[in-house]
């Protein structure tokens, strides 16, 4: 039993590296592909800075010639509404980190909800600062995944369930950074 829990760490910490480490592979298209799941492209256009701001409650529009002009697949409202129920907005009691990757970059989960989205506003700066990589773990609407990536403007945000992670973890809260440090609010 306590080799599969290592084994989830090692895991884990590979998945945190690949995520961390993404730009310098290339641009990050499928988180896991079970064969079931969705192309992330979608969840990514609206993150593009050069997408024209949609009419609320509609899908962004790429621009012609945009990175999101190529992409194709299902519309964000088709992923909606983003769940991680092993999660809640709470508060995070600090603690040292278990196991750490080399080099990996932050990451913190947040949701759309008030506590994340004043959560985002006061660490923006410090997150863009460690170079943090954001998932958006709790999102219900397009409007909601709009307003989350207005907040985090500067930093790289992707819309996922935080399931694996939450599991992983330990974590029952959010918004939560996890880095080299520990794991944080």
């Amino acid at each position: 039993m306590r080799a599969r829990a290592a084994l989830r760490r090692v895991a884990l910490v590979g998945v945190l590296s690949a995520l961390a480490c993404g730009a310098a592979w290339g641009e990050l298209r499928v988180l896991y592909d079970s064969g079931l799941t969705w192309p992330l492209a979608p969840f990514m256009a609206i993150f593009d800075e050069d997408l024209a701001a949609p009419a609320p409650g509609t899908a962004p529009e790429p621009s012609p010639g945009s990175p999101a002009a190529a992409r194709s697949g299902v519309t964000l409202e088709a992923l909606l509404p983003i769940r991680t129920p092993e999660m809640a907005p709470g508060v995070v009691r600090p603690r040292a980190p278990q196991a750490t990757a080399a080099g990996a970059r932050p990451l913190f989960l947040i949701g759309s909800d008030t506590r994340s989205l004043d959560w985002l506003e006061a660490h923006r700066e410090t997150l863009i600062d460690l170079g943090a990589v954001g998932m958006l773990i709790e999102a219900d609407s397009v409007a909601a995944v709009q307003e989350v990536a207005a907040r985090g403007r500067g930093l790289e945000i992707l819309p996922a369930s935080g399931s694996e992670l939450a599991r992983a973890l330990g974590l029952r809260h959010y918004p939560v950074l996890i880095s080299s440090r520990g794991i944080e609010q």
